[in-house]
């Protein structure tokens, strides 16, 4: 699945465009630096790479990546497709602007549609992909930093000048990013207008997640993944120090590898040799499950949410999502859910997955101030 979809991706080092100045500016959402990206660019698009500041787990001051897409003429007052990509690890050279094809990941005819609709895409590396980590790989409030400063640094591009209207795309990490920079826009930027936002099989409940893919091969990617950010994040969990040594070994052979090109296939085959899960049951009823828990996806999100799943997902399981969805729209939350039968995690995503046509309709009736539809109550 996964790794036959990326195995031909390979990524480059970070190169001089993402070291820090000798001056960096403190606020948030400032771009640092900016050049054209000639890499993978859809037709009749144009696009840059940015290097701008944001803020960490704890509110710091710290610096991310990302690319900015365009329509090839430019123009004024373009409204804004927020993109937040899946994973794709928790090394530097993993950022998605350092792929062959920084394009590869996401809905892409739904993102050519938008571009030829006169929408721009601005797309997050996060903190830690291409610049100094850690990464902070599922954590809500930098994930959701990043994807709001991108936006705010995108519009200081003198090329062409963006709407302050902009929706929130996300699939699987991104979809967690996306349903958290949604919760935390009114607060943190609220000169946005947020439309809404699309979660495409989101990491949503991350203790369900953790211990539904403890024994699978991917899951244990997943979960190294974690446990090798964590445990720079919040050395108080001493996640490292309660694994045994052969486990520690393989994760960090795993958490070295990046979700891409043939890297993926080592760290699955790694994690196939790995007979114990990353997070035992033990682990997830003490202070590793709160905040696995704590760093799930907010339920109450302003606006509409189009949650759409796999129906045939084996990552981001169904049942997680419903079960989610309706925690969620017992908070209060405007939710659209829609599963796609068969589709598997990257499948929904799919050049053929319907999902493309359903989430530019929704989109535009969005913008068009149409009413969307709300299931909640289905």
């Amino acid at each position: 699945m996964t790794a036959q979809l990326y195995a031909s991706s390979p990524h480059a080092a970070p190169d001089e465009f993402y070291l820090p100045p000798a001056s960096v500016p403190k606020q948030p959402g400032q771009l640092v630096r900016a050049e054209p990206l000639e890499r993978g660019v859809p037709a009749a698009a144009r696009a840059w790479r940015i290097l701008y500041t944001t803020t960490d787990h704890i509110g710091e001051p710290t610096l991310s990546s990302g690319v900015v897409t365009v329509p090839a003429q430019g123009g004024t007052n373009l409204p804004v497709v927020s993109w937040a990509n899946g994973t794709k690890g928790v090394q530097p050279r993993c950022a998605l602007s350092l792929a062959d094809n920084p394009y590869e990941d996401g809905p892409s005819r739904a993102r050519t549609t938008m571009l030829d609709a006169g929408w721009a895409i601005v797309a997050t590396d996060y903190p830690g992909l291409d610049t100094s980590g850690p990464h902070p790989y599922l954590v809500p409030q930098a994930e959701a930093a990043a994807i709001l400063d991108a936006t705010r640094a995108a519009g200081q591009l003198k090329q062409f000048t963006l709407s302050e209207r902009t929706v929130f795309w996300g699939h699987s990490q991104g979809g967690h990013a996306a349903l958290s920079a949604a919760a935390y826009a009114p607060d943190y930027a609220p000169e946005f207008t947020v439309l809404g936002t699309a979660a495409m099989a989101p990491a949503s409940d991350l203790p369900l997640l953790a211990a539904s893919v403890a024994d699978t091969a991917a899951g244990k990617v997943i979960s190294s993944y974690i446990a090798t950010s964590w445990d720079e994040l919040y050395p108080q969990l001493d996640i490292l120090q309660g694994l045994q040594g052969s486990t520690t070994r393989s994760l960090e052979r795993i958490g070295a590898n990046c979700f891409s090109g043939s890297e993926v296939l080592s760290a699955l085959a790694e994690a196939s040799q790995l007979f114990e899960p990353i997070f035992p049951a033990a682990a997830l009823d003490g202070p590793i499950g709160d905040r696995l828990m704590e760093n799930s996806a907010p339920q109450q999100v302003p606006g509409p949410v189009f949650l759409a799943q796999g129906g045939g997902d084996s990552l981001v399981t169904p049942a997680m999502q419903r079960s989610w969805r309706d925690a969620a729209c017992t908070q209060g939350t405007q939710i659209f859910y829609r599963e796609y039968p068969g589709l598997e995690h990257m499948g929904l995503v799919g050049e053929e997955s319907s999902l493309n046509d359903d989430l530019v309709s929704w989109t535009l009736n969005l913008d068009q101030g149409s009413s969307v539809e709300d299931n909640c109550r289905s």
